[in-house]
């Protein structure tokens, strides 16, 4: 880990955490007291502070796509706000003249929420709520954990035995007409409160429907994963959404930048960031590769034939790419070195090369002296690494001798799309290909393949392309292949 920034004292002596975001003089954006008891024990607050120091925020992606869409004027709702990062970040975006409304039940953590806003002058931007938001006004049991892992209970049954902290819920309706909002505020939601979103996203059905809604960014955590319940919920609120044309994404991994990638139903945890049909998304949303956190291996993925083969058909109908597989490092070991000491035969110097998904970069190690190597790929592998979602129509720019596509074409939905943006992009094409024989498709899909070609259909495909088949070999289970331009 790479430290970034140290705790600083308040005058009161109060340790202070400064935001990882700075503006353009190198001050921080915010400040966030801390309390001494916490910083230890307390595991929200331990993981808050080792993102905000030891690399570059917590959540950092997520506030990176706030600056990018929030507008000047606009209404930033923070339903579980916690300490008040969020709401911080919104506020001190770009566009100026944002306003915030921090909702958060937990006394404690509205307690340092306040100081938050106090500490950093912001009373008159942001408000905060001491309440937790559902889908209708009630009272609920706080579930305790963490300071970030505290969840409703749901509401008490009458007769039902009370026990521990209750707290006051209000639907996002009910809230904005009692807090007078203007009617006409554009409004980016962001939601987080452990498994309770779809009823957080019922009690704001009027509001979402009206249109002001540009984005809403909603958790799915191990709650979604582990209880089916939950995930019915969050999908069915998924579909409520589209209805109202929203478009739903994720990042490949939840705490790396890069594209956003169409949503599936997969069980992995994310952030899910809804856009209304009026709002565009970026092609790229990029993160300093030194500073991004490492790939945690709880979020590694943990799937048998038969659930590799039900997320293949996911990511078929949603014609997206398999993100959380990819950001694993452990899943691009097999057959690499294999592959690229094939591909590595047909390459001359001095040529100037783009690894299309390149993985673990393995073909670097596999070039003549002389080369220029080039890597590209869903994720970035190096500092250097251009980010491409083949499947979203997204090709790095430049020219180029050869263009490599190792082990990706079982991945792509439109092969010969792509393939043609490889001829305008370099006159020489080395791919592999493990070919479909005409059977049951049922074990490709359990390998996660995504496609379905014939060597003979490549092989049109190639040649419409305006390739030629030079060489064509085995290369383990796969066939690889040389192309020259006509």
């Amino acid at each position: 880990m790479k430290r970034v920034g140290s705790l600083l004292r308040g005058p009161n002596g109060q340790s202070l955490l400064p935001s990882a975001t700075k503006y353009a003089d190198g001050r921080p954006r915010f400040f966030v007291p801390l309390l001494h008891q916490l910083l230890k024990s307390d595991l929200g607050i331990n993981y808050l502070v080792n993102r905000e120091l030891g690399y570059d925020g917590f959540e950092r992606i997520t506030r990176d796509v706030l600056d990018a869409h929030l507008q000047s004027g606009d209404l930033f709702i923070d339903v579980g706000a916690h300490w008040g990062v969020m709401s911080l970040s919104a506020v001190t975006a770009p566009a100026k003249g944002i306003r915030a409304i921090a909702i958060e039940p937990d006394p404690i953590n509205a307690s340092m929420l306040l100081q938050s806003v106090s500490l950093n002058q912001l009373s008159n931007s942001i408000s905060v709520v001491a309440a937790a938001a559902g889908e209708r006004a009630g009272v609920a049991e706080l579930q305790l954990l963490s300071t970030m892992g505290h969840s409703l209970k749901g509401d008490a049954q009458a007769g039902e035995a009370r026990h521990g902290l209750h707290v006051p819920v209000i639907g996002l309706d009910e809230l904005l007409t009692s807090l007078g909002e203007d009617a006409a505020s554009r409004i980016v939601l962001k939601i987080d409160v452990e498994g309770f979103e779809p009823e957080v996203l019922i009690g704001a059905k009027k509001t979402i429907a009206s249109g002001r809604v540009a984005l809403i960014i909603w958790e799915r955590g191990e709650h979604y994963r582990f209880n089916k319940e939950i995930r019915d919920k969050a999908n069915a609120a998924a579909d409520w959404l589209s209805s109202l044309d929203f478009a739903h994404y994720t990042f490949p991994y939840h705490e790396w930048g890069g594209p956003l990638i169409p949503a599936t139903q997969d069980w992995f945890f994310s952030n899910i960031f809804s856009f209304a049909r009026t709002v565009q998304k970026r092609p790229l949303y990029p993160q300093s590769f030194e500073n991004r956190p490492l790939f945690e291996r709880l979020h590694r993925m943990e799937r048998s034939p038969e659930r590799m083969e039900e997320v293949a058909r996911m990511l078929i109908e949603a014609r997206s790419s398999d993100g959380i597989r990819w950001a694993d490092p452990d899943q691009l070991e097999v057959g690499s070195h294999l592959r690229a000491a094939a591909a590595g035969q047909f390459i001359a110097a001095p040529a100037r090369l783009l690894d299309l998904g390149a993985g673990n970069m393995a073909l670097q190690g596999h070039l003549v002296p002389g080369c220029s190597y080039q890597p590209a790929d869903l994720i970035a592998r190096s500092e250097r690494c251009l980010i491409a979602d083949l499947n979203q129509v997204q090709f790095p720019a430049g020219a180029y001798d050869v263009v490599t596509l190792l082990e990706v074409l079982e991945y792509i939905h439109d092969v010969p799309s792509l393939l043609k943006r490889c001829r305008a992009a370099a006159p020489q094409l080395i791919l592999t290909y493990e070919p479909w024989d005409g059977g049951d498709i049922a074990w490709r899909l359990k390998r996660g393949f995504l496609g379905d070609l014939r060597s003979e259909d490549l092989a049109a495909a190639v040649h419409q392309a305006d390739y030629v088949i030079q060489t064509r070999a085995k290369c383990g289970e796969a066939d690889i292949w040389h192309c020259v331009a006509q």
